[in-house]
């Protein structure tokens, strides 16, 4: 049969709508047989269980797991059921027992207790809650178990996740619920659950109606059409937004594009017009100089003519010898 774990919220609507408590007193109520059976009850909430099993008139056995016979045994500590220490030393695999109802909605059960019974029980059942995902307990179940999930629990999105990670195959459908309102999904209900079996098709079973039905990506309700409006305007003004904005950027950048292009041909018009001025100053320099020099000749000239106009005169000159 294996192991099916069942799932809770920390709050339970009732008994009687658990798939666990209607799995537990349909095989308690089966006549003995030679493969025996236990409940452990190991809840903060035990007085209500127990009264619960009290009023299903179902046959339990309490005290020495060897002594009883054909009535369920029923026991608060899972070491009557197994236990190498102490004076009441027992052996699970010595019990006969082959299906094993193990209440723990705390999940403080440690693996270790747990192990002779899971690797020895051909049918275990094992409650708890979604505190179990905080717990290194949870890693004691893997995609080849089965399991009830309670739909309630999915308002957590953690829940959700760690839901799919001990599932195979369903993907598609875990990302949509994640994604959208549980509490918008026509299969919201506290008596509805998830069924898991490996290799098959994922399934909502409803607690009162004990009715199976399948389910898949198809059967969640995607987020309503005012949401997605909204969303959806609220994109298009951001990316209109962003496209303004854009537009201003490259009107700016254009602009700022034309006054560096401007500054550059004004830098290189002025560089020209000093460079030209410059030119022009050296010329003035040089013909300056020019000018100056002709001056200079120009003055000392006459000078000299006078000096050889009296060279000459004196000597043609017939009175010479009387200016002495």
């Amino acid at each position: 049969m294996g192991k099916f774990v069942y799932i809770e919220g920390l709050v339970s609507e009732d008994f009687h709508n658990s798939p666990f408590y209607q799995k537990l007193c349909q095989v308690c109520s089966l006549a003995p047989s030679e493969d025996r059976r236990a409940v452990v009850v190991h809840s903060p909430n035990e007085k209500k269980i127990l009264n619960y099993l009290l009023e299903t008139k179902l046959d339990f056995f309490v005290g020495n797991p060897k002594d009883a016979k054909d009535g369920t045994f029923l026991t608060r500590d899972i070491r009557n059921l197994h236990n190498k220490t102490g004076n009441n030393k027992v052996e699970f695999g010595k019990l006969g027992i082959k299906t094993v109802f193990i209440i723990d909605p705390l999940a403080s059960i440690s693996p270790e207790q747990l192990e002779p019974i899971f690797n020895i029980a051909t049918d275990i059942h094992y409650f708890t809650t979604e505190l179990a995902f905080k717990k290194l307990l949870i890693n004691e179940f893997n995609n080849e178990d089965s399991f009830f999930f309670n739909v309630p629990m999915f308002a957590s999105p953690a829940n959700v996740a760690n839901s799919a990670l001990l599932t195979k195959g369903h993907d598609a459908f875990w990302k949509l619920l994640g994604s959208n309102n549980i509490f918008k999904q026509t299969f919201y209900e506290p008596a509805n659950y998830l069924f898991y079996a490996p290799e098959r098709p994922l399934k909502l079973f409803n607690g009162i109606k004990k009715e199976l039905e399948e389910v898949d990506e198809k059967s969640i309700i995607l987020t309503d059409s005012d949401a997605v409006s909204s969303k959806t305007l609220d994109s298009i003004s951001n990316l209109k937004s962003n496209l303004h904005k854009k537009d201003e950027d490259n009107k700016i950048e254009l602009v700022f594009s034309q006054i560096k292009e401007y500054n550059e041909t004004l830098q290189i018009t002025f560089s020209e017009k000093i460079e030209q001025m410059s030119q022009q100053i050296e010329e003035l320099h040089s013909s300056n100089n020019q000018i100056t020099k002709m001056i200079e000749e120009l003055v000392l000239r006459p000078t000299l003519d006078a000096v050889e106009q009296y060279e000459v005169i004196e000597e043609d000159d017939p009175l010479k010898a009387f200016r002495k």
